[in-house]
C-alpha cells in the first residue's frame, strides 16, 4: 500500500516532518521511491543539523563538495572525486551562512587540504547561488569572532554572485548581522521584492574591527531604507544594535521607510537602538495590521506627535513588550487606549514603571481582554497589582517579577492578606502564575488561596519565596488543583524529603534547591515523578 501512495500525499507528509531529522532519515531506508521523496526535504534546511555534532558538520560539507564541478574539487584539494547520488544543492531552500562557515571550518580541520576555510566557503556559496536552488530563507551573520575568516577580504555580496538573480528572486526571509558590507542590502533591493521578514543589525563592533566605522554604519542605514521601500508585502521587521558605541546614527529615514509597509506590517522589534525622540508611534500607528511591538533595551522613545490621528492607532495590536525600555507615560496611554479590546499580552520588563504605577494601570482600564501580563513591581505595589488582575477575566498567565530598585527596603513582606485575596481575584482562566518576590505567608493563608482559587493552574512559581515549609507542601498536596503540573520553590531550604515526596505524588514536576533527609541537607535541582 505504501508503494502506491500518491506522490502528493508523500509531499504533504514530509512537509509536516520537515524539522524531524530522525524520522526523515528513517524514510530514506524504506525503498527508492521513499528515498527520492524524503531526501529533498532533508536538504531544504540541512544547516539546522550542524549543531548536533562535529561529525554532522563534516558529513554535510562532504555531501556539498560532491555536488561541485570537478575543477572546483581540484582547486580545493579533494582527493577522491565522486559524483553525488542526488543533486543536494538544488534542494536547498534555507541557507544559514554562519552554520555553513562553522561546518566548513570543522571539515577543514578534519581533512588535510591546503585550501583555507575561507576559500572553500567562497566556492561553496558561489556554487549554491549558481545552482538550481531556490532560496526562501537567507541567514547571514558575518561573525567577527571566527578566527578562520576575515570578512574584509573577498566579495561576500551574495546578491551579485552569478545566478543570484534566479536563486534569490523568491526570497521571503533575510537576516543580516555582523560585519557585512552595506552594498549587500542595496544589491538585495535590486533583486528582491517579495521579502516578508527582515532582521538587520547595524553593529558597529564589526565595522570598527575593519576600520570603517561610522561611515559604514550610516551607509548600512541608507541601504536598508532602499531595501524596505522595494518590498511588496513586508510583514516582520527587526532592527538592532544602532548603536551606543561612541556615536549615534539618525534612524529617521528607516522609520519613515516603514510607512511603505503600513498595509502589510504585522510584527516589529527594535533592540538596543537610540530612537532619539523620533515620534515612532506616528509611523507604527499607521500600520493598521500591526499585531506585535517589541522594544528591547532602547533609549529615548518619543511621544506621539499627532495628538489627534484621523484613524485609531494599533487597531489590531495583540502584544506589547517593553524590555529594559522606558516609555513616557503619554505613550503608554496611547498604546492602551488605542489598542483597546485587541490587546492580549503586555510584558513590562523594566524596573522603572513603579515610578509611574498609575500609568501602568491604564491597561486595566482600557484593555479588558488581556491574557498574559508581566510586570516588575516592588512588594509595596502588590495591592495595585491585585486591583489590575480583577479587571482581566480572560487572564491566562500572570508574572510579578522583583524590581532591582536600590531604594526598596530589603525585608520580608507579610503577604497573608495578599495571597488570600489573590486567590479570589484571579479569573478561572489563569493557568500560569509566577510571583518572584520574597513573600512571607503562612500555610493557612496558602490553604485559603487554594480554597478561593477557581483557576485551573498548571504552573505555580515562587522562585524567591523562602518561607515554604512542610506545612505549605502538605497544603499543596491536599488542596492544589489537580491540573497543577509544575511547582517552583527553589529558595525553600526548610523542607523535608517526606514532604517533597508527598507533594510530588500530586505535582509531577517540582524545582527546589535543598531538602532535609535524616538531618542532612540534600541538594536537588529538580524533582520529577
Amino acid at each position: 500500500m505504501a508503494s502506491t501512495l500518491p506522490t502528493l500525499c508523500f509531499h504533504e507528509i514530509f512537509q509536516l516532518l520537515i524539522d524531524d531529522q530522525r524520522t526523515l532519515h528513517s524514510c530514506l531506508l524504506v525503498n527508492r521511491h521513499w528515498c527520492q521523496s524524503a531526501v529533498s526535504y532533508l536538504w531544504r534546511k540541512p544547516f539546522q543539523y550542524t549543531d548536533a555534532s562535529y561529525s554532522s558538520s563534516v558529513s554535510l560539507i562532504n555531501s556539498l563538495l560532491l555536488c561541485l564541478p570537478n575543477e572546483d574539487k581540484v582547486r580545493i584539494g579533494v582527493k577522491d572525486i565522486y559524483t553525488a547520488t542526488f543533486p543536494y544543492v538544488n534542494y536547498l531552500r534555507h541557507l544559514d551562512f554562519m552554520n555553513l562557515a562553522r561546518a566548513t571550518s570543522d571539515w577543514r580541520s578534519a581533512n588535510c587540504v591546503q585550501a583555507s576555510p575561507q576559500f572553500v566557503l567562497q566556492i561553496l556559496c558561489r556554487h549554491i547561488l549558481n545552482s538550481d536552488a531556490l532560496l526562501f530563507d537567507l541567514q547571514l551573520d558575518f561573525d567577527t569572532s571566527l578566527d578562520d575568516y576575515d570578512w574584509s577580504e573577498d566579495d561576500w555580496c551574495f546578491f551579485r554572485f552569478p545566478g543570484a538573480d534566479r536563486s534569490l528572486s523568491q526570497l521571503r526571509t533575510l537576516n543580516c548581522f555582523g560585519a557585512y558590507d552595506p552594498i549587500l542590502l542595496l544589491s538585495a533591493s535590486a533583486l528582491c521584492t517579495k521579502i516578508e521578514s527582515i532582521e538587520v543589525s547595524l553593529d558597529t563592533f564589526g565595522w570598527t574591527r575593519y576600520q570603517r566605522g561610522e561611515l559604514m554604519v550610516k551607509a548600512g542605514a541608507e541601504t536598508l531604507v532602499a531595501l524596505i521601500a522595494k518590498q511588496e508585502k513586508l510583514e516582520r521587521f527587526l532592527l538592532q544594535d544602532c548603536p551606543f558605541r561612541g556615536f549615534v546614527i539618525d534612524l529617521s529615514n528607516i522609520f519613515n521607510a516603514l510607512r511603505s509597509a503600513q498595509g502589510t506590517l504585522r510584527h516589529v522589534q527594535f533592540s538596543t537602538i537610540d530612537v532619539q525622540g523620533y515620534p515612532l508611534l506616528d509611523v507604527l500607528g499607521q500600520c493598521n495590521n500591526l499585531e506585535s511591538i517589541v522594544f528591547s533595551r532602547c533609549q529615548n522613545i518619543g511621544k506621539c506627535a499627532n495628538k489627534k490621528p484621523t484613524t485609531p492607532y494599533f487597531p489590531k495590536l495583540k502584544t506589547l513588550t517593553l524590555d529594559k525600555t522606558f516609555v513616557p507615560v503619554p505613550t503608554l496611554r496611547t498604546f492602551a487606549a488605542n489598542a483597546g479590546h485587541s490587546l492580549e499580552e503586555v510584558l513590562l520588563r523594566d524596573e522603572g514603571y513603579q515610578e509611574n504605577w498609575n500609568a501602568v494601570q491604564v491597561f486595566a482600564v482600557n484593555n479588558p481582554n488581556i491574557k498574559k501580563f508581566q510586570v516588575h513591581g516592588a512588594i509595596t505595589e502588590l495591592p495595585q497589582i491585585l486591583r489590575m488582575v480583577k479587571s482581566w477575566r480572560k487572564l491566562e498567565s500572570l508574572s510579578i517579577m522583583h524590581t532591582n530598585d536600590e531604594n526598596e527596603v530589603d525585608e520580608l513582606y507579610e503577604a497573608d492578606y495578599f495571597i488570600v485575596d489573590l486567590g479570589a481575584a484571579i479569573p478561572n482562566t489563569l493557568e500560569h502564575l509566577t510571583i518572584q518576590l520574597d513573600l512571607e505567608f503562612t500555610a493557612e493563608s496558602l490553604l485559603r488561596f487554594f480554597q478561593n482559587c477557581q483557576a485551573p493552574l498548571k504552573t505555580l512559581e515562587l522562585p524567591a519565596t523562602q518561607c515554604i515549609l512542610d506545612d505549605h507542601l502538605r497544603v499543596i498536596s491536599e488542596y492544589s488543583p489537580r491540573s497543577l503540573e509544575y511547582l517552583n520553590i527553589i529558595e525553600a531550604t526548610n523542607i523535608t524529603e517526606r514532604a517533597i515526596r508527598a507533594a510530588r505524588a500530586v505535582v509531577p514536576n517540582i524545582t527546589c534547591s535543598f531538602y532535609l533527609a535524616n538531618n542532612n541537607l540534600i541538594y536537588r535541582g529538580h524533582v520529577s515523578s
